[in-house]
């Protein structure tokens, strides 16, 4: 189901960067040139995108110390879960 999704999400990416294309340039040849280009000059930029965002994530001392136990993931579930672990321990 996933390469259905993301093969509906790659033709509609080409088919609005032709479109907009051509509204810009009024140029059938010149907007598929740009709409076939930009998806993949986009794709290198999310790798380096994707480069620089890793050496910027915390790690993972910093993460455990700042931040309860799976909180990134539960949000409001972890927090009651922190609350109910320090009630215990006052028990």
């Amino acid at each position: 189901m996933l390469i259905y999704k993301t093969t509906t999400y790659a033709l509609m990416h080409v088919t609005v960067a032709i479109l907009v294309a051509y509204a810009v340039t009024r140029s059938w040849a010149a907007a598929i040139a740009i709409g076939l280009l930009e998806p993949a000059v986009q794709t290198v930029a999310y790798f380096f995108h994707e480069k620089l965002w890793q050496r910027h994530q915390p790690t993972a001392e910093t993460t455990a110390a700042t931040l309860p136990p799976r909180a990134h993931l539960h949000g409001w579930l972890a927090l009651f879960d922190r609350q109910r672990r320090q009630d215990q321990q006052g028990e």
